[in-house]
């Protein structure tokens, strides 16, 4: 926000620079074309047609969970950078609970949404099930959260999740439609991968979108 006014950044140039970025490797046959979370792609990890995944620390669990036969073969990683040395860290989810207006029972809904973030045994089930990463600093030093990994090959993973969870960069927000934002974006996006159109090509007509649909409803849109 910005005096009040939304600021729409979808088609940055920051953003469509990772767009090329991208529409090159999709242009050189480089990525696959497995739905994300289909079948198909989770035999592309198993059997080794995938070899990169770009992904939260929640990634980690979705893989050991539906790639059994890529367990040993995978490792973790820091997130590829833009220029040598540097740190820089996406944020994808995150993870929240949250105490609806009108429920019944608020001060008990809030007790277990606590209790769901920050008891040991709770959180570190959420670990060896989900691997979730917690938010409450009390909870780093868990027992799962030190051990290695057999399906990374007894890699320790979250030691490289520890080094990068501070710098994940925190100047950005959720727009207020994020639900038409994402829908016109995978619209987009699609029509991009069977080659109607491009990536960046998606930024700018999902931005155009949006910012209209702001304005229709009357939420004021920074220039």
């Amino acid at each position: 926000m910005k005096d009040d006014a939304w600021q729409v950044t979808i088609d940055s140039q920051a953003n469509r620079k990772v767009a090329d970025y991208w529409q090159g490797l999709v242009d050189e046959g480089l990525v696959s074309g497995a739905p994300m979370y289909d079948q198909a792609w989770y035999t592309g990890l198993g059997n080794g047609d995938i070899a990169t995944v770009v992904g939260a620390v929640w990634q980690a669990g979705v893989i050991k969970g539906g790639a059994a036969k890529g367990s040993g073969k995978w490792a973790v990683a820091p997130m590829p950078q833009w220029t040598e040395g540097g740190d820089q860290v996406g944020n994808a989810g995150g993870s929240a609970t949250a105490v609806l207006d009108g429920c019944d029972a608020p001060e008990a809904a809030w007790e277990f949404a606590h209790w769901l973030s920050t008891d040991r045994k709770a959180f570190g089930a959420l670990v060896d099930e989900a691997g979730l990463y917690p938010a409450a600093k009390d909870l780093l030093d868990l027992p799962q959260l030190k051990a290695g990994d057999p399906y990374f090959g007894g890699q320790k993973i979250y030691d490289v999740v520890a080094q990068a969870s501070p710098h994940v960069n925190s100047s950005w927000t959720w727009g207020p439609l994020m639900t038409r934002t994402a829908a016109d974006l995978n619209d987009g996006l699609g029509k991009a991968w069977a080659g109607k159109g491009t990536l960046a090509g998606a930024l700018e007509a999902t931005q155009r979108a949006t910012v209209n649909e702001m304005r229709k409803q009357g939420l004021k849109v920074a220039e």
